[in-house]
């Protein structure tokens, strides 16, 4: 059974990343999150640790306050692994970003 944020397919391939594997529970997590105002000690308290999106599906028992600590050890652990981490400057950003993505979605012609 696959969670209501997987995708259907491996995440395509960009210049710096390979294909990531859906079975990969860890990598799935991170490349279908996304972060904003990453090490922002405001917008983690503000959000309750939703600006931090990776560190939190994958550690979703962790106490949000510990997010912005762990944050980049997971960060250069993606990079390790060839893992997509994807983090915005502000949430703004993010929101614009995800309603352009949104919008692509709706514009693609199915099969």
């Amino acid at each position: 059974e696959r969670s209501v944020h997987a995708p259907t397919k491996t995440h395509a391939p960009t210049k710096t990343h390979a294909p990531v594997p859906l079975n990969d529970w860890a990598a799935v997590q991170c490349q279908t999150s996304v972060n904003w105002s990453v090490g922002s000690w405001f917008w983690n308290h503000v959000s309750g640790g939703l600006c931090h999106q990776i560190e939190h599906h994958l550690f979703p028992s962790l106490c949000h306050t510990n997010y912005v600590h762990i944050q980049s050890v997971v960060e250069a652990t993606c990079r390790e692994y060839g893992v997509p981490y994807r983090a915005e400057p502000s949430l703004g950003t993010a929101y614009v970003k995800m309603l352009r993505h949104l919008r692509a979605l709706g514009r693609e012609k199915v099969a």
